[in-house]
């Protein structure tokens, strides 16, 4: 999939948690099997990362699992009817949302 960030501030953030975290390999890991994903299917289909529609203020994003309550927040560049149909993503934020 196409996975690109939402600003140059997401850009920024990310970059920052890039550079010798904690997360730093997880993020890598993750960002990695997004763009290696043909579809979100793909994705949903795997039992980690833990795909989530999330629900309330954040209606209409998505998150898979980094690290225990970290998430890495995104959205479907298209509206879509089921995962299969979304191949570009923007990523929003990381953040633990719990």
């Amino acid at each position: 999939m196409k996975v690109e960030y939402a600003t140059k501030r997401v850009e920024k953030k990310f970059t920052k948690y890039l550079q010798g975290t904690e997360f730093s390999d997880k993020i890598k890991q993750r960002i990695m099997e997004l763009k290696a994903a043909p579809n979100l299917l793909v994705i949903d289909k795997m039992k980690f990362p833990e795909l989530h529609k999330l629900r309330g203020e954040k209606k209409g994003l998505m998150s898979i699992k980094v690290k225990k309550n970290w998430k890495i927040i995104f959205r479907a560049r298209d509206s879509f009817d089921n995962y299969a149909e979304v191949k570009a993503l923007e990523l929003i934020d990381f953040e633990d949302y719990h």
